[in-house]
């Protein structure tokens, strides 16, 4: 974060990727809404006091946008095996994915979902990508914890 004075009583704050997505991220699951401050003290004040576990998870974090989640989906060939994958990205969610997924709330995780559910990879028959399965489930839902 770059905080310099452009003005009386204004700044101009900038903020690295990592930074806006995990902001917005934080300010989706309080409710906060927009404030305005005056000031590059009270601006850093006021960041510092919201935000400053996450500057700390910044400061430990390569991560430029967030992830998706680590279970990988390629084991869930039965129904079985589905819902074993299926809580292990519960647990994946519930271990760091609440802070490091990229889609992190429902409304994100449903916008991830419906977009890759649209999009077609390359390289892959039609039939593949056409042919419900476990397996095509389970990727769909690994996808839509990181596609944008």
């Amino acid at each position: 974060m770059e905080i310099s004075s452009v003005g009386d009583g204004f700044a101009d704050v900038r903020l690295a990727r990592a930074e806006v997505l995990a902001i917005r991220n934080i300010s989706e699951r309080a409710g906060m809404v927009p404030f305005e401050l005056r000031g590059p003290h009270e601006i850093f004040e006021r960041l510092a006091s919201h935000f400053g576990a996450l500057a700390e998870s910044l400061a430990r974090s390569s991560l430029v946008t967030g992830r998706s989640t680590y279970v990988e989906p390629g084991q869930a060939t039965s129904r079985d095996e589905f819902g074993e994958f299926v809580l292990g990205v519960l647990a994946d969610f519930d271990e760091s994915g609440d802070i490091e997924w990229e889609n992190n709330t429902l409304g994100r995780f449903l916008d991830g979902l419906s977009a890759f559910a649209l999009a077609r990879v390359n390289g892959r028959s039609d039939d593949d990508q056409e042919q419900p399965s476990w397996k095509l489930f389970a990727e769909l839902i690994a996808a839509a914890t990181g596609y944008e």
